[in-house]
């Protein structure tokens, strides 16, 4: 599990996988957020897979997520 430990914003995209010009959406500091067991689901060509019960998912960077998360136990 890993723990957004500095909020940022990502760009947000559409059920066909093409970004949703303008429209972004906060990753709030402190959130939680698994790593799905089937670490070939990415939609978007993100490099790593998040998922959050009541956030949905994200795709990001490694540099990313070395930037912005931590892991917790």
């Amino acid at each position: 599990m890993y723990k957004c430990i500095k909020g940022f914003s990502l760009e947000l995209y559409d059920d066909d996988g093409f970004s949703i010009e303008g429209e972004y959406s906060n990753v709030e500091e402190n959130t939680k957020w698994n790593v799905p067991e089937d670490v070939d689901c990415r939609f978007i060509g993100g490099e790593i897979r998040l998922e959050n019960d009541e956030l949905g998912w994200i795709e990001i960077s490694k540099e990313t997520l070395e930037e912005y998360f931590e892991i917790v136990r």
